[in-house]
């Protein structure tokens, strides 16, 4: 039934569903689906093909630096010193579970944004339609296709109406490229003609996306039997790391390398060096097992971990457990460097900040709240939406069709959402009843009055936002009856009222009188999308250098309507205005924030010489319309509900997202559609400030990683020089590998303030090469690196310190240089921290140091496998040489390059 050698096309329609078992009305039946289900596994059509589960933990697991820590450890363990490759051991794998921890964090995280990878469809099943994930797809399944979706899977067309799609196909170097086609269901290629796929008329292939027209179609190959599944090295377009494979790691990897690699080289001259200098009491594979031990320190893969910390913090932030107004995902890391030097944001439309319109929220009566989504709450919905239809029409301001495209009235969309929530009121039906509507005066107190004369009945409606009004009413009505309104549920819906108002909304209780009896109908909560902060954040985001400009597409009186609304009429200009004045859009761009009318032509034209010019344009929109616009700038946004629950279970088709799924796969970024309490451009600014700090915090620990590697490497060589033992594996590891992760990590949870945050700093490769060409962040490392080693090694030729008092002094001097770099680092970086947090670093270095040398010194059997017993008065009152001198350096070199600069 599922082979790739069967030609679907030369099929009909009626052979292709009697191949596949299925019905092309009604669909598979659920327990059928279920079974083919087990039976083919899902759907990984859309499944990334080239990518490890963790792709840094197997480089790390795979670096040739950390292979050979271990090969020497285990070398260690069978010929020579065991405590010593036992305590190398553990501190390795300490820090590989530290990374392995991190690691996992971030896979967790990143589930969370792979589901906005994959496309939902409409499938019919048992004769019912509804929406899913296309991983629930199977091989008979019969799906409904539209305008902006994606095509899930392989497919035979069943019926096809105007259908245009893009076609996906790799070009001749395996690139993905898309083709236009035209699409219908009839014809059908004879056996022996030959016809090169995707190319055949009535199917359509998995990964396409539906540019015009809709159609139904049977699926006849999911996963890795369909046409592109089964080419291991073709990826998807628009995935997550398809623009940039590293994101802002990709200009330090280069230079990650060299180290790497100049370590590894000098790993064969200073074995020999140190196999030839070391004491009498030192054997050859103490020497290795150090440098090993150093070597493994400065890894490729290591590095690369410390820079993708900050990564996982910012997947961290935008998935973390927030309201999901403010929830938005970054799809890639060319998004994260884009909306962090973005200059200008293009709003098509008015989803980005608001539509200013009234929306169903939820639903109460007397039997209690009501999901508005759940089939079984339709009923009681029917009376208030012929209530609110009924004051519709009194009013009769709104267009009467509703399935008007253009951006209709707040009521004429509540109106609508009624109707779907009920599941289609028959408004037919209720005009055939209608005989007269009459609009009474309204009361003092704002509320509305409506005397309803029908055929069979006459009554008047009352829409009031006053709760007092629960009081007066004895009855609900309950599926068309009128019952009793006890003390219990009156108390239910004043409780249900508050916490709507509470939650932003706009309460009205609906009500109906007859004679002396006032029914309640139902309280509806209202939501009221307008963002009453608007004009705060664009000033937010000005301050952050980013332009926001709105692109209205009509210069009808609701879009100049909306524009006042939003308070920015007095910025507002429109395309008739613009002509009168013979003046392309381009001059009119500096000065007005809301363009009204202008064609797609236009905004191209503006958006092609903004980006001429130097600046970063994102585009924000979510309508199939706008894909090329979208496409054509920096970085593309859309709007979409972000509520999670489409992939966690099944949804009628009524609940479909807004967002078609062509937008929503193209996009870069995806952000809630913008409500009272959040969204839209707002958590645009909470984004761009997170992209910001990344990179802020991608320069400070490069700064500090760049002044932690010098130390190790000194310390190493005038002890190679010098004849004196090499530290072991366990202080270099805890020197070159723990601390510096540690201090990553405490780098990661400071505040950083918010004049650095509007800051646009561009960390690419010029950016690494500016840091690392900077005298005054590595010479005071490298001077008090030097100072700090020839001065034990002149004590030691002195006598006053031994050989083995010369180890412990160098890793602890090792380490507080590492904790001075650290606290200077985020001192100078605009990020000062607070006393409590400097305490945490300086307590975890100093309380363990400390107590491991008493130990040492206590204990003799602690000592041989530490070797941190060697004190005396001297080598305590020399360790304030190596903070005071980097302090002293760095004072110097900052004040001396200041002075240059100048």
């Amino acid at each position: 039934m599922n082979k790739r050698n069967l030609k679907w096309h030369q099929l009909t329609a009626d052979a292709t569903v009697q191949q596949l078992h299925t019905n092309a009305s009604s669909g598979l039946s659920r327990k059928e689906a279920r079974s083919r289900y087990r039976k083919f596994g899902p759907n990984t059509l859309f499944d990334s093909k080239n990518r490890s589960r963790l792709p840094l933990f197997k480089e790390l697991l795979t670096d040739p630096s950390c292979i050979t820590m271990v090969i020497a450890c285990v070398l260690t363990l069978c010929f020579s010193r065991v405590s010593t490759g036992i305590a190398t051991l553990i501190c390795f794998a300490v820090g590989l579970a530290l990374v392995a921890h991190l690691l996992y964090t971030d896979r967790k995280l990143s589930v969370g944004i792979e589901k906005y990878r994959v496309p939902q469809v409409r499938v019919i099943r048992d004769g019912k339609e509804f929406v899913t994930s296309a991983q629930n797809l199977t091989v008979g399944d019969v799906i409904c296709l539209k305008k902006g979706d994606i095509v899930p899977a392989d497919c035979r067309l069943l019926s096809a109406t105007s259908l245009h799609i893009l076609t996906l196909q790799p070009d001749a170097e395996g690139h993905p490229s898309y083709r236009m086609q035209f699409k219908h269901a009839e014809h059908v290629y004879a056996y022996g003609e030959q016809v090169q796929i995707p190319s055949p008329e009535n199917m359509v292939y998995g990964g396409s996306e539906i540019v015009k027209g809709e159609g139904r179609a049977v699926v006849t190959a999911i996963g890795k039997e369909t046409y592109l599944g089964g080419m291991e090295c073709f990826e998807l377009p628009a995935e997550f790391g398809a623009k940039k494979a590293f994101g802002v790691v990709c200009g330090v990897r280069p230079y990650l390398r060299i180290y790497s690699l100049l370590l590894f080289v000098l790993l064969i001259p200073l074995s020999v060096f140190g196999m030839l200098t070391a004491p009498e009491n030192i054997d050859i594979m103490y020497v290795f097992l150090s440098l090993c031990a150093l070597v493994c320190g400065g890894s490729q893969a290591i590095l690369s971990f410390c820079f993708h910390a900050p990564n996982i913090l910012l997947k961290n932030e935008y998935l973390r457990n927030v309201q999901r107004d403010e929830r938005a995902v970054i799809k890639s890391n060319h998004a994260t460097e884009e909306l962090a030097a973005m200059t200008d944001l293009f709003v098509l439309g008015r989803e980005g900040s608001s539509d200013g319109l009234l929306h169903l929220y939820r639903f109460a009566n007397g039997n209690g709240e009501y999901a508005v989504g759940d089939p079984v709450s339709r009923e009681p919905l029917m009376p208030v939406c012929e209530a609110f239809l009924l004051r519709r029409q009194a009013e009769s301001v709104l267009p009467t069709a509703l399935d008007d495209d253009s951006y209709p009235d707040p009521f004429e969309t509540l109106c609508r959402e009624l109707i779907t929530a009920t599941g289609g009121f028959d408004t037919e039906a209720m005009s055939v009843r209608l005989l007269h509507v009459a609009l009474a005066q309204r009361t003092t107190h704002g509320d509305t009055l409506l005397d309803v004369e029908m055929k069979d009945a006459q009554y008047r409606l009352l829409f009031s936002g006053r709760t007092a009004w629960l009081s007066h009413c004895t009855f609900f009505e309950d599926h068309g009856k009128d019952r009793l309104l006890d003390f219990a549920a009156r108390a239910e819906l004043q409780h249900f009222a508050k916490e709507a108002r509470e939650d932003g909304c706009e309460v009205q209780l609906v009500m109906r009188q007859k004679g002396d009896r006032l029914t309640l109908l139902g309280i509806v909560a209202i939501r009221e999308q307008m963002q009453s902060v608007l004009p705060s954040v664009l000033e937010e985001l000005k301050q952050c250098g980013v332009r926001v400009s709105f692109f209205l597409q009509n210069e009808t009186d609701a879009t100049l309507q909306y524009a006042a609304a939003a308070k920015l009429s007095d910025r507002c200009i429109t395309a008739s205005t613009a002509r009168q004045n013979e003046a392309n859009l381009t001059a009119f761009y500096e000065k007005y924030r809301v363009f009204v009318g202008f064609s797609e032509k236009e905004i191209v034209t503006l958006l092609q010489a903004l980006k001429h010019s130097g600046r970063r344009v994102a585009v924000l929109g979510n309508r199939t319309e706008e894909l090329p616009l979208l496409r054509s700038a920096s970085l593309s946004i859309a709007c979409d509900t972000l509520s999670g629950r489409g992939y966690e279970r099944e949804r009628t088709a009524s609940e479909e997202l807004r967002t078609p799924q062509a937008v929503r796969r193209h996009a870069d970024v995806l952000i809630h559609r913008a409500t009272r309490t959040g969204g839209g451009t707002a958590s645009l600014l909470r984004l761009i400030s997170n992209c910001r700090a990344l990179d802020f915090r991608m320069a400070i620990i490069l700064k500090f990683l760049l002044v932690c590697a010098i130390p190790p490497l000194i310390f190493t060589a005038l002890s190679v020089v010098t004849g004196v033992g090499l530290m072991s594996g366990a202080m270099l590891l805890i020197g070159g590998m723990l601390a510096e992760l540690l201090g990553v990590l405490w780098l990661l949870s400071l505040f950083i303030p918010q004049n650095r945050l509007r800051k646009q700093i561009d960390f690419h490769q010029k950016r690494v090469e500016q840091i690392l060409r900077t005298g005054a962040v590595w010479l005071p490392s490298l001077c008090a690196s030097a100072m700090t080693g020839i001065y034990t090694f002149i004590l030691y030729f002195c006598g006053v310190f031994t050989a083995e008092m010369c180890k412990p002094y160098l890793f602890v001097s090792m380490l507080l240089l590492q904790l001075t770099a650290l606290i200077l680092t985020a001192i100078s970086s605009g990020t000062p921290p607070t006393p409590r947090q400097a305490l945490i670093p300086i307590l975890s270095v100093t309380v363990p140091v400390a107590l491991f040398i008493s130990f040492s010194v206590a204990f003799p059997a602690i000592d041989r496998v530490l070797g941190l017993g060697s004190w005396n008065l001297v080598s305590f009152l020399s360790l304030l040489l190596p903070p005071v001198s980097y302090l002293g350096f760095r004072i110097f070199w900052v004040a001396f390059f200041n002075r240059t600069a100048k």
